[in-house]
């Protein structure tokens, strides 16, 4: 039995309700009908009378191997599909412990293989309006009355007690240790804290719209908010706290709210309704989300169980967000919004960049669920677009990517002769995209003092575009921000540059760190030249990035892969310090490196688990492999005998 992608049973309309006594048969797509939309289908069938399910099978033409094999209660099903391919399927019920085959089956039905097509009208683009959604700075667009929740996903109603507060589950969190650096530690538990207190709850009022408990900020404006993007970067520490609470179910209300073409608004309220503001879309970073969550839990069910949704967002912006030439955009406020970059970005480089890492992700969550077709064509995809992104967004002239304007050309050198160098021109780094030399060039700029190597990180604007806020960077004009940071640094390693990188994230960590302690809270974002923190208070949010990620990630060099069973460490420090109950998948691991009086002497490494795993430790003078069983294991790395 091959693995089957994790999709819900649809009930078929009114129209179809009458049962067959004896018989049914196949209704859509029509036998060798080609379909509209190229990612996905939805399968439809009569009913049959007293049938105790439904097996449904579908296997592309040329192969006989499945593409899926469902059993469901309801006379439909909803599957991602290949571009470009004709597929066969068929349904057989059963009933009093007989199986009974579709009377006019097999049907065939043929996916087309889109080619770009630039849309503007925004009721087509956001077509599928769910009921009590807000608007501001746009115009309204009726909703939909046959706008159904979750429409491409599993779950149909809320289904979570209420979310225990850092203290009930305190213990179930990492420990970091870092001897002489408290302050930091203080740091971090203050991030955890204000996650729980601030920024995870139950929908506060029966007439909403959720799944699951909301990761947001419920006094944010005069809805309270939650956006795809924050929660995107939120889970990127979350993820080290699955242990204590799930907080990859934060993501089950984008897809709750996911239109039936596959959109899912960037913003919702503090019940989980839409909320439209100029351009609702964030770039399609769930999928990266998603994966990174898995890398740290190794819950392979989760991904077959978002698989579905997240190929029809992909599929939404293959159709909606291309231009003419194939290129991808986005309106960039709500990228960055008051950046100088926004009115002159018309094809933009994150957007195209993210969907690339978004088909590679693909590619590898289709083969987790057993999809082969989706796979190869994922992986083609992903290629296309790097290919693309190289041969369209490299500015050969300042030797770094940028957006492209109206007239095609980089905006690196605006009409007026003015600069503008922004942080999204890095995301090529973290989708893979950037070669080796222009990894190089990127990093020079990255290196640069007066460009974006800034007193307090990364800034989101460089120093010599036009528009560099010197005072507080506010907003996205230079401002230090955590998702940018983050990706920067993250990109940085991608590209196999750790000296930056490590560089980088200190000296981030560094300046989160002077903020904290003078205001004694975690804010929006950093003034790019002074360590000060500006904005919403008690940002935890994706503030957590610096105190805790990063902290684990790039400060202690701790790496988790638990699909591989594997932790990398990467050592650095001469304090004794590591990390306590850390989870790899379902096994709790502590690390310990002993105080050391200079970097080239030896590390005596204490290691406990409570399951078989593999540690790569790498140091400034050795790497080492080994494979440990459950239990205490002493390790002296860089000595003669290991």
């Amino acid at each position: 039995m091959l693995a089957a992608i994790a999709v819900p049973a649809l009930v078929c309309s009114s129209g179809h309700a009458r049962a067959d006594a004896g018989s049914f048969r196949l209704l859509e797509p029509a036998g060798g009908s080609p379909v509209e939309t190229p990612l996905s289908v939805r399968l439809r069938w009569s009913p049959m009378e007293g049938a105790a399910g439904y097996r449904v099978t579908v296997h592309r033409t040329g192969s006989a191997r499945d593409v899926a094999d469902e059993r469901v209660s309801e006379p439909g099903l909803a599957i991602a599909v290949a571009p470009g391919s004709t597929y066969k399927w068929s349904v057989e019920a059963t009933r009093a412990g007989k199986t009974v085959t579709a009377s006019n089956a097999p049907f065939t039905f043929t996916t087309p293989d889109p080619k770009p097509k630039e849309i503007t009208d925004q009721k087509t683009i956001f077509a599928g309006v769910h009921h009590g959604a807000h608007w501001l700075h746009m115009e309204e667009i009726p909703p939909d009355p046959s706008a159904a929740l979750s429409p491409w996903f599993y779950k149909k109603s809320f289904d979570q007690p209420k979310p225990p507060s850092c203290d009930e589950v305190k213990d179930k969190l990492p420990r970091p240790i870092w001897d002489g650096h408290q302050d930091l530690i203080d740091m971090y538990w203050y991030a955890w804290k204000t996650l729980f207190a601030v920024w995870l709850f139950a929908p506060p009022s029966e007439e909403h719209m959720a799944v699951s408990n909301i990761i947001g900020i419920q006094t944010w404006g005069e809805w309270g908010s939650t956006m795809v993007w924050d929660t995107a970067f939120i889970l990127q520490f979350a993820r080290y706290g699955d242990a204590a609470y799930p907080f990859i179910t934060g993501l089950d209300n984008c897809y709750a709210r996911q239109h039936e073409n596959g959109f899912i608004c960037r913003e919702s309220d503090k019940t989980n309704h839409e909320v439209f503001v100029i351009y609702p879309a964030n770039p399609p970073l769930l999928a990266w989300a998603e994966w990174r969550y898995y890398e740290a839990t190794g819950d392979a069910e989760r991904i077959r169980k978002v698989f579905l949704p997240l190929v029809k967002q992909y599929e939404w912006y293959m159709l909606y967000q291309r231009r003419n030439n194939g290129l991808y955009w986005t309106d960039a406020f709500q990228e960055a919004d008051d950046s100088p970059r926004n009115p002159l970005a018309h094809s933009t480089v994150s957007t195209t960049s993210i969907q690339a890492m978004s088909a590679g992700i693909l590619a590898k969550m289709a083969v987790i669920c057993g999809r082969r077709d989706l796979a190869q064509w994922f992986q083609r995809d992903a290629a296309k677009l790097k290919e693309m992104v190289n041969s369209s967004f490299w500015d050969t002239e300042n030797r770094l990517y940028n957006d492209l304007g109206v007239d095609g050309k980089s905006i690196t050198v605006t009409q007026q002769g003015g600069v503008c160098k922004h942080a999204h021109m890095f995301w090529p780094m973290l989708a893979g995209i950037a070669t080796p030399s222009r990894a190089a060039c990127l990093a020079s700029h990255l290196s640069d003092p007066n460009s974006f190597n800034r007193a307090s990180g990364t800034a989101t604007l460089s120093a010599d575009s036009a528009g560099y806020n010197k005072d507080t960077g506010s907003y996205w004009r230079g401002a230090v921000w955590p998702p940018t940071q983050y990706m920067v640094i993250k990109g940085l390693e991608t590209c196999g540059n750790e000296g930056l990188a490590s560089y980088l994230a200190g000296k981030y960590v560094g300046a989160s760190l002077d903020a904290f302690k003078a205001k004694g809270d975690i804010t929006e974002f950093l003034a790019p030249d002074r360590h000060e923190s500006y904005g919403c208070g008690q940002f935890v949010g994706w503030g957590g990035i610096a105190p805790i990620a990063l902290f684990i990630e790039d400060i202690l060099g701790v790496r988790v892969d638990a699909p591989a069973n594997k932790v990398t460490w990467r050592i650095r420090k001469l304090e004794r310090h590591g990390i306590d109950n850390l989870r790899l998948g379902d096994k709790t691991i502590s690390l310990v490196c002993d105080a050391r009086p200079s970097g080239d002497q030896p590390c005596r490494i204490t290691v406990s688990a409570d399951g078989d795993f593999t540690l790569v430790v790498d140091t400034p003078t050795r790497r080492i492999e080994k494979r440990l069983r459950k239990g205490v294991h002493v390790l002296r790395v860089g000595a003669e005998n290991q």
